[in-house]
């Protein structure tokens, strides 16, 4: 009896040595798989990140362009003026810009990325004139990324 019992522990140790071994091999796979999906992960974050920074640039350049073009226009004139013809001669010269009687919008598109910039014209003359009231970030797939940098689906416009 003891002869049959010594058989059956023979092969024991192979087989343990062949579990741990798949064992391994798997877990290695698997952690070989999940840093392959991060290392893509990171690269396409870092990719919506920098193409969202240059339009932002882009359109802060324009803004910034279009205020320091319209604070020359109305240099000359007093504080407390009525500036609404001089508002509405501005924004005839500028087709870019959307004027409503009291916010410009101005949108920049740079790839896949549009940045809307709405900004706020004070019509009578006063020291902050140009004030920028928000800033909206817009990629092709209709999401909108300006709330806490979570994605808000906008839907069909």
């Amino acid at each position: 009896m003891r002869k049959g019992s010594l058989n059956s522990v023979f092969g024991l140790p192979t087989i343990l040595t062949v579990l741990i071994v798949l064992s391994v091999l798997g877990f290695a796979s698997l952690s070989l798989v999940t840093a392959n999906a991060q290392h893509k992960g990171l690269i396409q974050s870092l990719s919506l990140l920098e193409g969202s920074y240059q339009a932002e640039t882009r359109a802060l350049e324009s803004v910034n362009a279009i205020r320091g073009e319209y604070q020359n226009g109305i240099a000359e004139i007093p504080l407390g003026a009525d500036l609404t013809k001089v508002i509405l001669a501005f924004s005839k010269t500028h087709p870019e810009v959307v004027w409503d009687k009291t916010q410009f919008t101005i949108s920049k598109t740079s790839g896949k990325y549009t940045v809307t910039i709405t900004v706020h014209i004070n019509p009578i003359h006063s020291a902050q004139d140009f004030t920028i009231l928000s800033q909206t970030l817009s990629i092709e797939n209709d999401q909108d990324y300006t709330q806490d940098g979570d994605p808000i689906w906008k839907g069909p416009q």
